[in-house]
């Protein structure tokens, strides 16, 4: 019994102690510590369009397949959730997910051949 009055006096003197601190990427309710890490990175896409052309100077014209190549580039955020029992369990469920946004995109070339 007066072991536990010194342990109880002793947290209620050091509130740090008695409540482990969450780090701030962090939250704890109901049992559950829910964590988040983001992550961003560029990425760089090339990409063909195709489209009709004629290829001249001839006569009569001939039809041609017009290739068109862009160079796109992304900012790629990445998030993961993950949930663990308590504030030191074992995660029991995580979640990832990852948005796309295009940031530039350039003409990289342009050629009409017949076809």
């Amino acid at each position: 019994m007066r072991l536990a009055l010194l342990a109880t006096a002793f947290l209620l003197a050091f509130p740090v102690l008695a409540k482990p601190e969450t780090p701030d990427n962090c939250t704890f309710e109901r049992g559950t510590t829910t964590c988040t890490f983001v992550t961003q990175r560029s990425e760089t896409v090339t990409r063909q369009v195709y489209t009709g052309c004629v290829v001249g100077p001839f006569f009569p014209p001939r039809p041609g397949r017009r290739i068109t190549t862009y160079e796109d580039t992304y900012l790629v955020t990445t998030t993961t959730t993950t949930y663990q029992h308590g504030r030191n369990g074992k995660v029991y469920d995580s979640t990832t997910t990852e948005e796309r946004v295009l940031e530039s995109s350039r003409l990289v070339s342009m050629v009409c051949e017949p076809i």
